[in-house]
């Protein structure tokens, strides 16, 4: 009979902790551990000094000695960028699949802004132009500026992203274009979903045989191509294509840096209309 009793004291207790807990959050309370509180997608651990740490559905620290009172504010913060980012998915799958790509680093929607942290611990930071930027100006307006720009580096960029534009079939859509990363890591030329692809008018055997410029050239290249690079910027790692439009003071083709950036594995075309054999 004691034993019976005890069990439904602990029961009208839990449920009791449940409906406190619910109406003081606002979330649906999954269970409570000795560590912390779930509270739908997320965790919180117990409150120390009147602050907490908010986690995700696996654990992994969100936010970090925040006020208690402000873990709701920021659960819904990270719920309505889920929405906007999986919008084709159930509210609780988004939720859940942008809280992963925050922990596995993975570019996630924060406001106007790409982010995501590379191997190395580096957060990475550009821009979201997929459909505007930030002054509210769309890609292809970007492209057409750029193509009548006085130029030439910039309006040979502008000539590549027209074309890849009317290969979007095949190479999926431009979602980046002339977008620089934060703290002067690099600048995406263009991107696709599969590409990244590099422009340059013209690149000079000086700039070769410079040992300074040619080790800054090559540089560019390996934060696109080497994964454990501290400011490696191709998140998605994308297939890299480098387009160079003509070999200036003496360059050949035979040159060993394009061995080296084949080693790194980037291709090399010579000319952009070369673009219509990928898919």
């Amino acid at each position: 009979m004691r034993r019976l009793l005890k069990k439904l004291l602990n029961y009208w207790e839990k449920k009791r902790e449940k409906k406190a807990l619910l109406k003081k959050y606002g979330f649906k309370i999954v269970y409570k551990r000795s560590t912390s509180i779930i509270l739908g997608c997320f965790g919180q651990t117990p409150p120390k000094n009147g602050k907490v740490d908010l986690l995700d559905h696996n654990g992994n620290v969100l936010k970090k000695d925040i006020p208690e009172e402000d873990a709701a504010k920021y659960m819904k913060e990270y719920e309505d960028a889920a929405k906007k980012q999986y919008s084709d998915l159930p509210a609780e799958d988004a939720t859940k699949r942008y809280l992963d790509d925050i922990a596995l680093g993975r570019p996630y929607l924060d406001g106007k802004f790409w982010k995501a942290t590379n191997n190395f611990g580096t957060e990475v930071k550009w821009v979201n132009q997929t459909s505007s930027n930030k002054l509210g100006i769309k890609i292809s307006k970007l492209i057409d500026d750029a193509i009548s720009s006085s130029k030439p580096d910039k309006a040979f960029e502008g000539l590549v992203a027209k074309f890849v534009s009317d290969l979007e079939k095949q190479m999926g859509k431009i979602d980046n274009f002339g977008n620089k990363i934060s703290r002067n890591l690099g600048e995406l030329d263009i991107t696709t979903k599969k590409y990244l692809i590099e422009c340059k008018k013209a690149l000079s055997g000086k700039t070769i045989s410079n040992k300074n410029r040619k080790t800054e050239f090559l540089e560019q290249f390996r934060r696109y191509t080497d994964k454990t690079h501290k400011n490696y910027i191709n998140i998605e790692n994308k297939k890299v294509i480098l387009i160079i439009d003509e070999l200036t003071d003496g360059l050949k083709h035979t040159n060993p840096v394009f061995k080296e950036l084949e080693d790194m594995g980037v291709t090399i075309l010579t000319d952009y209309k070369q673009l219509i054999n990928f898919k």
